[in-house]
């Protein structure tokens, strides 16, 4: 019996971290309209052995577990880092975008979150509507915080507007462990 109750307490304690670091909680509701489309990264540049040479990784519907060296992920660092880095999502043609949900790993190797994330629509990638940031918490940007829980993270923006590109930008970081970024519509 005393073995049982300290099962259900491991089990208990295991549940609550898990939703608590975040790795539970998917991408908010609707119809996710960027997998398979093409992308392109502005001042970023790509880890050597985890990159994503063809720009396919983060539109393809994988998501990376709580292994830093799971394949879905890709590597990207600030090539100026005086400027934020973005990648920038083709949707084909002007859609209604409800929200940007973005999955990252932090805390091992090094790798934290960017404290800073912020997303915007345009129809002709010169023009950008309804800038939104996300401050990142700091147990998932700040190395000693964010070493003692690694694991990939959801992050989501509220956009409600419409375009064809969508931005998400990153500031102030080393290396981001991105996985995917969904851009999910409204309607």
């Amino acid at each position: 019996m005393k073995q049982i109750r300290l099962f259900s307490i491991l089990l208990l304690a295991l549940l609550v971290g898990s939703l608590l670091s975040g790795c539970w909680f998917a991408p908010k509701d609707g119809g996710i309209i960027s997998i398979g489309r093409p992308y392109e990264a502005e001042n970023l540049g790509q880890h050597d052995g985890y990159n994503d040479p063809d720009l396919v990784k983060l539109t393809d519907g994988k998501i990376g577990t709580d292994n830093i060296g799971n394949s879905a992920y890709a590597g990207f660092d600030l090539a100026d880092s005086s400027k934020p880095g973005y990648i920038i999502i083709d949707l084909g043609s002007p859609k209604s975008v409800g929200w940007v949900s973005v999955h990252l790993f932090h805390g091992s190797w090094g790798v934290v979150a960017p404290k800073i994330i912020n997303a915007a629509v345009s129809d002709d990638k010169v023009t950008w509507k309804d800038d939104v940031t996300f401050n990142i918490p700091e147990e998932h940007w700040n190395p000693t915080l964010a070493n003692q829980n690694p694991d990939g993270a959801w992050y989501n923006l509220t956009l409600k507007d419409s375009g064809r590109y969508v931005r998400v930008g990153f500031e102030e970081y080393g290396w981001a462990w991105l996985s995917e970024i969904y851009v999910i519509s409204d309607k």
